[in-house]
């Protein structure tokens, strides 16, 4: 779209200078062309452009509202007791964030166009993530490389899961947390259905590159990040990756078995591509 945009000015520029010493019959004719000329060009260029994100929280109203509740109520979230109003309040909100949580979907209670794509049974874009060429990059040029918020893909090189994380923060290694529920729940199956301190050799795939890594399977410190990290994934506290040369953060010594498990994982070979929803509706990586 902002693409369209910048093209239409440059067209309006244009044509200003080659008009303007013409008559102001003929300036105003040629500007309807240019504009009719610049907006067929942003919507044969650019189909998608004119097509605005659905973003209904608590206060909206209207058709779409409506619609919202009676596919709720159809899929037993939205009470049979409430009436269908068209008003988005509190009812609607609890039965939104409900579906959410239960779709595996960040449970804020806002409608986006993912949301609204899963309650509707609509397919969901996918995003592709590639795990090639693993470096054995070090720690002090990852923590600079993935910064603080960044999202990214992590796979388990002994099963072959996949799942999405974000760093929360970290001196000597990387503090991270599952992005949502369903992330939160892949890292629980990979260990096996019980949380474990024990390393397991990971990829993690950020920005193009992919890094070998080390993971354990603890959530811990949850005393640190309750009012900063993310509250609806259902994971109490953040888990430790680590990387070539990274440290622990009481220690301050290198940890032999992290160490040993990112060796590993550069050896990992993982010519893998999953697919994931993609985060249309984004505010702090979570997925609507």
């Amino acid at each position: 779209m902002v693409i369209g945009v910048v093209i239409l000015i440059i067209l309006c520029i244009a044509a200003i200078r080659e008009i303007k010493d013409a008559s102001d019959e003929r300036h105003m004719i040629t500007t309807m062309l240019v504009f009719i000329a610049g907006a067929l060009i942003i919507f044969f260029l650019f189909p998608n452009a004119a097509k605005a994100e659905m973003r209904l929280k608590n206060g909206a109203s209207g058709k779409q509202v409506r619609e919202i509740q009676e596919l709720l109520q159809e899929q037993g979230y939205y009470p049979e007791s409430s009436k269908i109003t068209g008003r988005f309040g509190d009812t609607t909100e609890d039965a939104v964030g409900l579906f959410q949580l239960d779709s595996g979907l960040n449970s804020d209670g806002i409608v986006g166009d993912i949301t609204y794509k899963v309650l509707t049974g609509q397919p969901i874009p996918q995003v592709e993530e590639i795990f090639t060429d693993p470096q054995m990059t070090s720690w002090w040029d990852v923590r600079n490389e993935i910064p603080i918020n960044a999202d990214f893909a992590i796979l388990d090189c002994r099963s072959g899961r996949v799942f999405h994380a974000r760093r929360w923060s970290g001196g000597n290694h990387l503090d991270a947390e599952p992005l949502a529920v369903l992330d939160r729940d892949i890292m629980l199956e990979i260990y096996g259905g019980e949380w474990s301190w024990d390393r397991r050799p990971v990829l993690v795939r950020y920005d193009g590159k992919t890094y070998a890594a080390s993971m354990n399977g603890m959530p811990h410190g949850s005393e640190m990040n309750d009012n900063e990290g993310i509250w609806n994934n259902d994971f109490d506290g953040m888990f430790c990756i680590h990387f070539k040369g990274s440290k622990g953060h009481e220690s301050n010594k290198r940890d032999a078995k992290h160490q040993a498990c990112v060796e590993e994982a550069a050896k990992c070979v993982a010519d893998i591509t999953i697919g994931r929803p993609e985060p249309i509706n984004r505010v702090g990586g979570f997925y609507r």
